[in-house]
């Protein structure tokens, strides 16, 4: 079963545990259960994350974990964003590296779309602490193995757009684990914020482009029930610029909460603090689409300069080909070629 085939685009969901082989890459795809998940916020206590290798069965030299942002899964990066990151380690000589994708309160999963009118009341909080015990859980499980043998020695973070603040959380969870065993080595060496979507408020250009969505977002709010689904135009004019997208990019996102929908427009980057005193030794590359007709530039440099005013290292590059998303597939020349060199800046 191929990257293609794990996806069901009408349940807009993972078809639940599975394996395969696709595109070059062994590929699998299972689920958490949460513990302690609170059910009263949460529409399910499953969370589904996804693995791929070039062998998931041998050894890897790499670790990279992608948490995407508000209204994505983690399978809307599973064609030519995926196969980039490949391509460029490869050429690096790294062969097998692990790309792990975790869905953030119950995304992806055939649950939390049966019961989407429950999840406006997830907000940017809820959905951290899930992404925090996300990292612990996993570490538990299978994670363990990697950090106590020493068979990575290194950690990548990657976030998309709100998928930056989650990058925030995976780490903190890391830390913590890191902190609590003597045995535990975790060296989170890059953290990767595409478009990133934190900033101390939304800015005016944000707030224009999503205005005829606020309304309903405040009515599910006083309501308390409800999801917000960007319609398909909408999500297309403000992701991509209206550019050619194959639609396959829609399907595999899925309604996210009001409430975060909400959050992100007083959203502070101080809530990082704690967790930025312990990432000095860590290299932060800020990426921001030219084309972005959500986020300005701006948002992105201050989130760049914050890091360099804390004493991090950081790098700040604006691809000149990008809007705010990224295709799932029908990447232009350009664009591939450009990512692949933001790509080599990283690794």
């Amino acid at each position: 079963m191929g990257l293609d085939q794990a996806w069901d685009n009408e349940a807009r969901s993972y078809k639940g545990p599975v394996e395969g082989n696709g595109d070059g890459l062994d590929y699998r795809v299972s689920e958490l259960e949460m513990e302690g998940c609170n059910l009263q916020v949460f529409p399910t206590a499953k969370r589904v994350v996804s693995e791929s290798a070039v062998d998931l069965d041998k050894p890897h030299d790499g670790l990279i974990v992608y948490v995407p942002g508000w209204g994505e899964t983690t399978a809307q990066t599973e064609g030519g964003f995926l196969q980039s990151i490949y391509q460029v380690l490869a050429d690096k000589r790294v062969f097998n590296p692990r790309v792990v994708g975790v869905n953030p309160s119950g995304r992806g999963t055939a649950e939390y779309h049966e019961n989407r009118d429950r999840i406006s009341k997830i907000g940017i909080t809820d959905e951290l602490k899930d992404t925090k015990q996300i990292a612990r859980q996993l570490y538990e499980q299978w994670l363990s193995e990697t950090f106590v043998a020493g068979e990575v020695s290194d950690v990548t973070l990657v976030g998309h757009s709100m998928g930056a603040l989650g990058t925030m959380a995976f780490a903190e969870g890391l830390l913590e684990i890191a902190k609590e065993f003597d045995d535990t080595r975790i060296n989170i060496s890059r953290i990767v914020h595409l478009m990133p979507a934190i900033s101390n408020f939304a800015s005016l250009k944000f707030f224009k482009a999503v205005f005829p969505h606020v309304a309903e977002s405040l009515k599910q709010r006083v309501q308390n029930s409800g999801y917000l689904e960007i319609p398909r135009q909408d999500h297309y004019r403000m992701m991509f610029e209206n550019e050619d997208i194959d639609p396959a990019h829609y399907d595999r996102g899925v309604p996210d909460s009001a409430k975060r929908f909400l959050d992100l427009l007083t959203n502070r980057r101080s809530r990082f603090e704690g967790v930025l005193a312990n990432l000095k030794d860590t290299e932060f590359f800020v990426l921001e689409g030219a084309k972005d007709r959500l986020l300005p530039v701006n948002m992105g440099i201050r989130w760049h300069n914050y890091l360099l005013d804390t004493g991090h290292a950081s790098h700040h590059v604006v691809g000149k080909t990008f809007p705010h998303s990224f295709p799932y597939k029908n990447f232009r020349e350009d664009q591939s070629g450009e990512l692949r060199s933001f790509w080599n800046r990283v690794f």
